[in-house]
């Protein structure tokens, strides 16, 4: 498959963080930064690449991220995934992290299934935070006729 570096998005976005320490009852403005992709596998706790398209035949989908600029705190990050008719494919996948250093790098993946699966362009919505972070495309295409 080839790598395709117009999928890497870098998404900019402003949550307001609020310490359960803070020495003002001002909200602060953290930015963070994230970076996601879909990867057909993980080794070592890396994307073995970067993918706009994967057949339906393929046994698993990745959708990574890096995350930097974060506080020491709790997080938490949803995704859900809808196929090309926007069918709610898997349930919401909900994960509550804490970063070290500032910086997080997680993965979701999805089975896929041609039997039940349909091609399309399928969305994959993230949300940061229980706030809409990102909505990445990613295109299902047939499988290969035998």
């Amino acid at each position: 498959m080839n790598i395709s570096r117009s999928l890497i998005v870098t998404v900019v976005c402003a949550i307001f963080a609020c310490s359960a320490n803070a020495q003002s009852d001002e909200s602060q403005v953290k930015e963070i930064k994230s970076l996601s992709y879909f990867t057909t596998g993980i080794f070592n706790g890396d994307p073995i690449d970067n993918v706009s398209e994967i057949k339906i035949d393929a046994e698993r989908v990745y959708h990574f991220f890096e995350f930097s600029g974060l506080e020491e705190r709790l997080y938490s990050q949803a995704v859900a995934i809808y196929d090309g008719a926007g069918n709610l494919v898997t349930e919401k996948y909900e994960t509550v992290f804490r970063p070290k250093d500032g910086e997080y790098r997680t993965w979701f993946w999805y089975d896929l299934d041609p039997e039940k699966d349909r091609p399309g362009l399928w969305h994959f919505v993230v949300e940061f935070d229980g706030k809409p972070m990102t909505e990445q495309r990613l295109d299902v295409l047939p499988a290969d006729k035998p």
